[in-house]
């Protein structure tokens, strides 16, 4: 009687036993729409690549930076009587022109002349030289006045002082004159407004980035044929207009100098120089789409729609990740299959 009485209790044990077991199943089970949807989910095709036909150059690139060209507007001496303060600044981020005041210290400003050259002396009407030269032309490229001239009329002098916005004098004084190369731009002030200042101190300066590149390239060959340069900005190939080779020397590993075929070009640059390669296209395909086999030969998968075929290929010039291959049956515009580097056999780790 006693073993009757304990057997409801086994019986609802194991009815709970049951009951966790099927909750387990089912949490961890596939439900009949999960799995039609597993079914019905695709399976991703290979990646592929076309066959193409073209040159194959082996080419070096080295790292090239815009040249840049600063000027420092420095404080010139406070008149007698007065103090040594500055009392304007150009704002940072301007584009100087000719006629700009870039700074004034007691008063006394300091006013940009866009050129290359150097101004030495006070000017006076009938002044004649190449400081006078570069002083007319860049009045002449500000359109103030028709050409640039060697010789300084007195109707010169007058245009300055009114275009500058200066008091009339009988001279341009040199001392009020910062040369400035084209296209600069002030940068950040050294001083602030009323901060006293000494003779010669550095108030700002104003930076133009050069048009010419400067790439750096070891031991350059002197007589690089500018044919075999490549040069591109922003990934994108870009004409040379002139190169320059700077061998190597005591003071310099050597450097190519570039300046590119058409203005207003920026960015990441790099200069490469061929030094071999195929003389006419070649079929050509990506390392990858190559695969070594456990003998050693190198084989390509054509793919043509479901059906796919293993070719047998000779490999020869390479260049950024492409090979010249030859074999059965291979034209321009087949597919072939990519090969992933964890693939059995791995892909062609490079070529002759």
């Amino acid at each position: 009687m006693r073993s009757l009485r304990g057997f409801p209790a086994v019986i609802l044990g194991a009815v709970a036993a049951s009951a966790i077991w099927i909750i387990v199943v089912l949490s961890i089970s596939t439900t009949p729409q999960e799995a039609k949807q597993r079914r019905g989910a695709p399976d991703l095709s290979p990646p592929t690549v076309a066959l193409e036909k073209k040159v194959l150059q082996q080419v070096s690139w080295h790292p090239c930076n815009r040249a840049e060209r600063s000027v420092t507007v420095r404080a010139i001496p406070a008149p007698s009587g007065r103090r040594s303060v500055v009392t304007a600044l150009a704002r940072p981020g301007t584009k100087v022109q000719t006629g700009l005041v870039l700074a004034r210290v007691a008063g006394e400003p300091q006013v940009a002349v866009v050129g290359d050259g150097v101004l030495y002396r006070d000017l006076a009407a009938g002044a004649s030289g190449p400081d006078v030269r570069l002083l007319t032309g860049a009045m002449a490229r500000a359109g103030w006045v028709p050409a640039a001239s060697t010789r300084l009329e007195a109707s010169d002098i007058a245009t300055w002082h009114r275009r500058t916005g200066l008091a009339p004098a009988a001279t341009i004084g040199w001392s009020n004159l910062v040369v400035v190369p084209p296209q600069a731009v002030v940068g950040a002030a050294l001083v602030g407004i009323g901060e006293p200042v000494k003779a010669n101190q550095a108030l700002l300066t104003a930076t133009a980035r050069a048009r010419t590149f400067t790439c750096e390239v070891i031991d350059p060959v002197p007589s690089l044929d500018p044919a075999a340069v490549r040069f591109e900005v922003s990934g994108t190939l870009t004409p040379v207009a002139h190169l320059t080779v700077r061998p190597r020397d005591d003071q310099s590993p050597g450097v190519i100098e570039v300046t590119p075929g058409r203005r207003g070009v920026g960015g990441e640059a790099q200069v490469g120089i061929v030094s071999g390669g195929t003389p006419k296209p070649v079929l050509a395909a990506p390392l990858s789409a190559l695969r070594t086999e456990t003998d050693g030969s190198t084989m390509v998968e054509v793919v043509d729609g479901e059906q796919s075929r293993t070719v047998q290929v000779e490999v020869g010039a390479s260049s950024q990740g492409w090979v010249e291959v030859a074999g059965a049956d291979l034209a321009p515009g087949m597919t072939l299959r990519l090969f992933g580097p964890d693939e059995a056999g791995g892909p062609v780790d490079g070529a002759g």
